[in-house]
């Protein structure tokens, strides 16, 4: 099935889930529900190329955040991650309903595959090259945060970086910010 036949069936599928749903704030809580309606946990998913086991999916009532998985990765430590950068297998049960919730989210509902960072070469200190001049806008989505800095995907090719400042942030993993211009 190719994605542009796909996408009239996101809109429906939507429409669906979101249809007694008034408001942001009630359109995640559906869009959580319908994902665990669907889904079976634990279950196998990929987080920035990594693969992950999702354990729950969660909405804490913050609209700004959205919804999250918690996650254990290959080092059996707990996380929480944007159910945003969360990439199911094609034939996984909750695939097409995440797909809505990056299409409702105004992102692209089926992201590429990511590669794996070499943490060889980032030991080597090579550094990323930025496909965007300082002076030219670019658009990220925030992948985590803390309090100096976040990390950040550039949506024109989905390459990494990081932000650090002097002064804390307050950015919220999900959201998609403008830099530059």
């Amino acid at each position: 099935m190719k994605r542009s036949k796909e996408q009239p069936g996101l809109d429906q599928l939507i429409e669906e889930i979101t249809v007694d749903a008034y408001g942001d704030h009630e359109m995640l809580w559906a869009f959580r529900q319908a994902l665990e309606d669907v889904m079976r946990f634990p279950c196998d998913a990929e987080v920035i190329g990594e693969p992950v086991s999702l354990l729950e999916i969660c909405y804490d009532g913050n609209e700004r955040r959205g919804l999250t998985f918690l996650c254990c990765g290959k080092d059996d430590m707990k996380y929480s991650v944007t159910a945003a950068d969360v990439a199911l297998p094609q034939d996984s049960p909750g695939y097409m309903h995440l797909a809505c919730y990056r299409k409702w989210l105004g992102i692209d509902p089926f992201p590429k595959p990511q590669k794996p960072v070499s943490r060889s070469s980032t030991r080597q200190g090579k550094k990323d090259k930025i496909p965007v001049q300082a002076t030219s806008p670019a658009e990220l989505v925030i992948l985590s945060t803390k309090q100096l800095s976040a990390r950040c995907r550039l949506l024109i090719d989905g390459s990494q970086v990081t932000f650090r400042s002097g002064y804390s942030m307050e950015l919220i993993p999900g959201r998609i910010i403008t830099i530059g211009g």
